[in-house]
């Protein structure tokens, strides 16, 4: 077994038509990535993907909201919040998505009028759907001060958003 031999394997099994087992199950089915000469040096190994595309109460998966309402909470957010409407920049943007991986822009949004999707600041969104983030300058504890420390720039910073 070769990488040619396992790539014209791998095209013939994507041209199959797999509609009636994905009907019958509720699923889509993709081909992933082949490997050869595991174990033995003739065999080859094939990932193949099931995922369901309907719940058990028949009505069809929405893969990105359920990523959503599996990692909303994080950021304060509810699942009632998927595709809630925020307002950023002046502009009414949709709130479809969320980069787990991203360590600033977190939300992916999307403008309603054309579909394009943009990528956006957790505390903008989170400020835009009335949800106090927790990272702000004002709602750190004070540690310097039972310690007897000089003010520095968070001390100021902090008292000026108390004002």
């Amino acid at each position: 077994m070769n990488r040619e031999k396992a790539n014209q394997i791998l095209a013939a099994l994507q041209k199959v038509d797999f509609t009636a087992v994905e009907k019958q199950f509720g699923i889509k089915i993709k081909f992933g990535g082949a490997s050869w000469g595991i174990g033995e040096a003739d065999t080859m190994r094939i990932q193949v993907v099931a995922a369901p595309t309907v719940s058990a109460e028949g009505k069809p998966l929405d893969a990105n909201k359920a990523f959503f309402n599996a990692n909303c909470k994080h950021y304060g957010l509810a699942p009632i919040h998927y595709m809630a409407h925020v307002l950023l920049g002046g502009k009414t943007y949709q709130l479809c998505g969320i980069n787990t991986r991203s360590k600033k822009n977190n939300f992916i949004v999307m403008r309603p009028t054309d579909g394009k999707r943009f990528r956006a600041d957790t505390r903008m969104v989170q400020r835009s759907l009335g949800i106090k983030p927790s990272t702000l300058i004002e709602d750190l504890p004070d540690y310097g001060a039972d310690l007897g420390f000089e003010p520095d720039e968070a001390d100021l910073l902090r008292e000026q958003a108390r004002r």
